[in-house]
């Protein structure tokens, strides 16, 4: 097996459906995506081949949707989330209310190493499920970051 794919919109879908992955091109965006379901809901994926073909993004949208006023207490908690993962990456759209996770993977000689797609991929469940409660739990109720803080690593 290669370690590498070409950088091509074609190679990445053909390589994410060869792992049973439903990846598909979104016309409107000319990005790829799919769909990864979970239990706490479906997480929208989008890859996108950037600056003239030296970067990958890869972007998951979370599901959920917060208002306004919670969102200081977004930007506290991501930026936690982010100083206490291997892969941060979490952010916080304010006009559409959504937090999302976005890696930029650097691309060279037009060759995608296939080991950090899989690693992304393999890292999903903990991504999206995990974080998703906790984002969910912090962010649709009145718990404040600081009773986050105190609880965070007990049993829910």
């Amino acid at each position: 097996m290669a370690d590498t794919i070409p950088l091509t919109q074609e190679s990445l879908i053909n390589y994410l459906k060869g792992k049973n992955i439903p990846a598909q091109m979104q016309p409107e965006t000319g990005q790829i995506y799919f769909m990864y379901k979970s239990d706490t809901g479906d997480f929208p994926i989008f890859f996108r081949i950037y600056e003239k073909d030296t970067h990958l993004q890869i972007l998951t949208f979370f599901p959920a949707q917060f208002d306004p006023p919670r969102f200081p207490t977004a930007g506290r908690l991501l930026c936690d989330l982010n100083n206490q993962i291997d892969l941060p990456g979490f952010g916080l759209d304010e006009r559409m209310g959504v937090v999302f996770h976005r890696i930029m993977i650097p691309i060279f000689e037009s060759q995608v190493p296939i080991r950090l797609i899989d690693l992304y991929m393999n890292a999903l469940p903990a991504l999206c499920d995990h974080f998703d409660k906790i984002l969910k739990k912090v962010l649709n109720s009145n718990m404040s970051f600081e009773e986050y803080k105190k609880t965070q690593g007990k049993p829910a």
